[in-house]
């Protein structure tokens, strides 16, 4: 800018403070109209704003942003262990640690810095413990499979048989096994349930096919009868095995089934049912077939010579005297299968028989009397 002194001015000093009083005049003139007066304030508005933009960044740009808390699984489990301060301390954690296992109590150690603002700053440290105290729960114990299933609720009534003075004597202790037959006995009410061990299909080629649970779990039919330990078991068996073996062959097959049981329940007394008869229309096989397998059953039995196994001539007591054949009315439908009341004959002659043996003795001795 150029500086014009009043003793360069041309006429003098009067001449310039005139001169000096004509300009300012008119800057006046021109700060005092509207137009200027807008202008300016639109001008110191935007500058004001602009001022006030750079100096925010630039603010920004040098403050350090404020961290906020990182909601960690550990902050988490910190919170909820956190020990409780009065508002005059300022707690920092520092570690957590010790993490027990569920049914026994648990504590945190938490190493902590408190800091107290007074006319002096002091620092210290603390140790805070803090113990968790979960609901007591039962101790846990490793089970077997056996013990995680479940069984049914076995109903031990039945429908009494026999007018042997020892039948119910009989009847509570007699436990059944074969095959679809010997099922009717369970079928009909005539033994509890944990008493059977007899199933459609069952024979003695396939003995070793077939399980059964009495409350112990799934186990073989020799294993069951071990697990039930009966004082009095009825075998039937035999229909099933009339086209698989010959009658020889059939008993010496049985016989070891038999003397199996023998060693896995030594003081039981164990019946040998026969083959119960067919109906004279039956076209499965004929009762010619079915005597010839029997006797091979009785001899057997004769040549163990053990007072703890019995025949009985389950096929003479449902026979019709006259043809040999299973008494009309007496078939369960089929020819093959009994009807009920055959099971109530069967029990009936089967105490009277056992009567006539060792079988009340051998009961006792196996009972412990």
């Amino acid at each position: 800018m150029l500086t014009v002194l009043p003793g360069d001015y041309p006429g003098g000093a009067a001449n310039f403070f005139i001169t000096e009083v004509i300009i300012l005049k008119k800057l006046l003139s021109v700060f005092s109209s509207r137009t200027f007066v807008t202008s300016f304030c639109t001008s110191f508005g935007i500058f004001a704003a602009a001022a006030g933009v750079l100096w925010f960044t630039g603010n920004a740009e040098t403050e350090s942003p404020v961290k906020q808390p990182i909601k960690t699984a550990e902050a988490y489990h910190q919170l909820e262990t956190s020990v409780t301060t009065t508002s005059t301390t300022e707690i920092t954690t520092t570690s957590t640690t010790t993490t027990t296992s569920s049914a026994t109590s648990s504590s945190t150690t938490t190493s902590t810095s408190a800091t107290t603002s007074s006319a002096a700053t002091t620092t210290a440290e603390t140790t805070t413990t803090t113990a968790v105290t979960e609901e007591p729960t039962e101790p846990e114990t490793e089970t077997t499979p056996a013990e995680e299933e479940s069984h049914p609720v076995y109903d031990f009534s039945y429908l009494e048989a026999g007018d042997s003075p020892n039948s119910s004597y009989y009847q509570d202790r007699l436990v059944i096994l074969g095959d679809s037959i010997a099922y009717g006995f369970n079928a009909y009410g005539y033994i509890p349930f944990e008493h059977n061990l007899a199933t459609e299909s069952v024979s003695i080629w396939n003995f070793d096919h077939f399980t059964f649970d009495k409350g112990g779990g799934e186990m073989g039919i020799i294993d069951a009868a071990d697990y039930v330990d009966p004082a009095l078991i009825y075998m039937s068996l035999g229909m099933n095995d009339l086209y698989t073996y010959t009658p020889a062959d059939f008993a010496s097959h049985y016989r070891t089934r038999v003397e199996e049981i023998l060693e896995r329940v030594p003081d039981t007394t164990i019946v040998i049912g026969s083959i119960t008869p067919v109906s004279a229309e039956c076209s499965f096989t004929d009762n010619d077939t079915i005597r010839s397998f029997n006797s091979a059953l009785e001899v057997m039995v004769e040549d163990m010579g053990s007072d703890q196994v019995y025949y009985f001539d389950s096929h003479m007591v449902l026979a019709d005297p006259f043809t040999g054949a299973l008494k009309e009315g007496r078939s369960g439908g089929d020819g093959i299968h009994l009807g009920g009341s055959c099971y109530n004959d069967l029990l009936v002659a089967l105490y009277n028989y056992l009567d006539t043996t060792c079988a009340v003795d051998n009961i006792k001795v196996h009972d412990g009397y």
